[in-house]
């Protein structure tokens, strides 16, 4: 996620749409981020390479959700597989009742 697109994120939630819990994950991490890195820049009188630094952090933990979500579409992905698996399963134990009724 870019910095850009955490900031379509936000505001996104600050006009009240509803956002999916990967979005809200991110946009709580980016928060937290953006959050800790006013208050170290305030701190800090390197800010130069308190910059550089953290824009390396940021990267990092951007590339961390881009995975997690990643993971996430590919287990929602897996889930919705079973579920039809599941109703061809029901499908065919119904029709197996209803042919010993008969």
């Amino acid at each position: 996620m870019t910095n850009n697109l955490m900031q379509i994120l936000h505001d996104r939630a600050t006009r009240g749409e509803v956002l999916s819990e990967t979005e809200q994950i991110q946009l709580k991490t980016w928060y937290e981020i953006q959050d800790r890195l006013e208050s170290e820049l305030l701190n800090n009188r390197n800010a130069p390479d308190f910059l550089s630094k953290s824009e390396m952090n940021i990267d990092s933990v951007l590339s961390e959700i881009a995975e997690f979500t990643s993971n996430i579409q590919k287990i929602s992905a897996e889930n919705e597989k079973i579920r039809r698996e599941n109703e061809v399963l029901r499908e065919k134990i119904a029709e197996t009742l209803v042919l010993e009724t008969v």
